[in-house]
């Protein structure tokens, strides 16, 4: 029997990133997975990005290119373009300054393909371009959604396991939800805009996701423009993301459904309850953090950067730690008092 293959559209938006995009097309060309369209947003570059590309497009007619120009919109733009135009089963975005291995695609599409799964990701590969560096991401084992574990607590366990879950580029969608739902990213933002969209996206996809215990996404630390650099610096920025989480967990909690014995219906909504602000709360602190670190990053004597540190936070977190391990004691005690 022939194996499905079903198209697949690759967006990515370029800026001023035309000679680099290069690299990423000829990954591309050279992946194992071979039904796809690639699609190219230039996003108002100011440089030969587009001459760049469209000779590369002439050079190559095997491959299947769309090539779209547009005035500068930002990244979110580009690909809200590029999935107005896309035509396949499934969407991927890749950014025109990382790589791909050979079996990136493939691996993503044998992953969705499941009816039963709505998103696939996979671990990614940091290079740091200064250092030369590499480091892997997202690769560990990820434990399943429990039976009696909400959506939403779901999510959140991802969000403090590692950063697979924040961005956009090493997933793979189905284009169906993002066509139906009018998904689109929002072009406002210029900070965790990816994962805004991933969290709406969730919320209307009802399937499994899956993860890829291998790193295929080759990210290149240090290309960010400076407006991207700059946004992690805003602390209202993080704090902008953090309503969107909660505004996340509130949806999903009226669309919760949890298939449990009445009697112990209490217990588990309320074990769900606690766990979801004791996450939404390390969350928080998480990104406080992560904050602080981007400041840091930027600050050149050592009592410049100690100010930002706030040992309190180190404090809460092991407190927090200490009442979820006890909630679960409890719980554990509650399900055998009551079989």
């Amino acid at each position: 029997m022939e194996q499905k293959t079903p198209l697949v559209s690759v967006i990515i938006p370029v800026y001023n990133t035309g000679e680099s995009a290069l690299s990423l097309l000829d990954d591309i060309e050279n992946n194992t997975y071979k039904n796809i369209e690639i699609i190219l947003i230039d996003d108002g570059s100011s440089d030969d990005s587009v001459k760049i590309l469209k000779k590369y497009i002439s050079e190559h007619k095997g491959l299947k290119i769309k090539l779209i120009t547009q005035k500068n919109s930002g990244p979110s733009g580009a690909r809200n373009s590029g999935i107005k135009i896309s035509h396949g089963e499934y969407i991927i975005f890749i950014d025109s300054d990382d790589n791909i291995k050979k079996d990136h695609i493939k691996n993503l599409v044998n992953a969705i393909c499941d009816p039963n799964t709505d998103l696939a990701i996979c671990g990614i590969k940091i290079h740091y371009l200064e250092s030369n560096s590499n480091s892997i991401d997202g690769i560990r084992s990820i434990k399943k959604q429990g039976k009696n574990e909400t959506r939403a607590n779901f999510i959140l366990r991802l969000l403090l396991s590692d950063g697979r879950f924040y961005v956009s580029t090493n997933k793979i969608y189905r284009r169906e939800i993002i066509q139906q739902n009018q998904l689109k990213f929002d072009e406002k933002m210029n900070f965790a805009e990816d994962l805004k969209f991933n969290l709406y996206y969730v919320i209307h996809a009802s399937g499994d996701i899956k993860f890829i215990q291998k790193a295929t996404y080759i990210y290149k630390f240090g290309t960010e423009t400076s407006t991207v650099k700059k946004s992690s610096l805003i602390k209202t920025n993080w704090q902008k993301s953090f309503n969107d989480l909660k505004d996340f967990v509130r949806i999903m909690r009226n669309n919760s459904n949890l298939n449990i014995h009445r009697r112990r219906c209490l217990f588990i909504r309320l074990h769900q309850e606690v766990l979801t602000t004791i996450r939404l709360i390390l969350v928080f602190m998480r990104w406080k953090v992560s904050h602080a670190h981007s400041v840091i990053r930027t600050q050149k004597t050592f009592k410049a950067r100690t100010k930002y540190i706030n040992p309190a936070y180190l404090i809460i977190i092991l407190v927090l730690l200490k009442v979820r391990y006890i909630l679960k004691l409890i719980l554990q005690f509650v399900h055998k008092s009551i079989k």
